[in-house]
């Protein structure tokens, strides 16, 4: 990881997920640029809440996880769910992971 997103960044990060009309090429151009720089969990909070389906939100944030560059707050994203079992998921992949 080189850098951390700038606020900046990340709002045309989601201002670019939020112009496709799909979750699947949301999914793509989001993970890509995870990949590319670190993204808070801010930011990755209003990604994430780009996603039609939480289903397909806890996919991108269990994928993001890895590149997130203040993973001791990744707790905080359980509330990016419409269904707290999703937000539970997310607790437990976060746990697995220690």
């Amino acid at each position: 990881m080189v850098s951390v997103a700038s606020p900046e960044q990340v709002r045309l990060i989601v201002e670019t997920v939020r112009n496709e009309s799909f979750d699947d090429k949301r999914y793509n151009i989001a993970i890509l640029c995870v990949k590319l720089i670190g993204i808070p969990t801010d930011g990755l909070r209003n990604i994430a809440r780009e996603f039609s389906f939480d289903d397909n939100r806890l996919k991108f944030l269990k994928d993001a996880y890895y590149f997130c560059p203040d993973r001791e707050r990744y707790w905080e994203l359980k509330d990016c769910f419409s269904f707290s079992t999703n937000g539970d998921e997310l607790l437990r992949f976060i746990k697995d992971k220690y």
